[in-house]
């Protein structure tokens, strides 16, 4: 019987039509009125730490995308048509890299050359 809820659930969040929280919460009260979960220990897992932690970052985390502010960080270092330039701006936005941490030289076989980020 718990793997059928549990299989039910996952179909439920591979599917993606309802929200995962719904899903989560659909699946706890499935397992309580089944009898696979006790009552008294339902809610026990709210409890711990790690819930607060991954709830915050999901907050942020939607918050950050909501905002648009990672694509407008973005989007003039990944334009079309800027090249190798571009990707290097690009990985300096995303990573927080200052310009001297992206000219190294990379040199392969004498026939290749060097390449540089510039």
């Amino acid at each position: 019987l718990s793997f059928a809820v549990t299989f039910v659930m996952m179909a439920a969040f591979v599917w993606g039509r309802y929200r995962y929280d719904l899903v989560a919460a659909a699946a706890l009260l499935l397992a309580l009125a089944v009898g696979i979960v006790p009552f008294d220990e339902a809610f026990s897992g709210f409890s711990d730490d790690i819930v607060v932690i991954v709830g915050s970052a999901l907050l942020v985390s939607a918050g950050i995308a909501r905002s648009g502010i990672m694509e407008a960080a973005i989007k003039r270092p990944l334009a079309p048509g800027r090249g190798l330039k571009g990707v290097a701006d690009g990985q300096q936005v995303l990573l927080g890299l200052r310009p001297e941490h992206l000219t190294r030289a990379h040199t392969a076989t004498p026939e290749q050359g060097t390449f540089r980020y510039e």
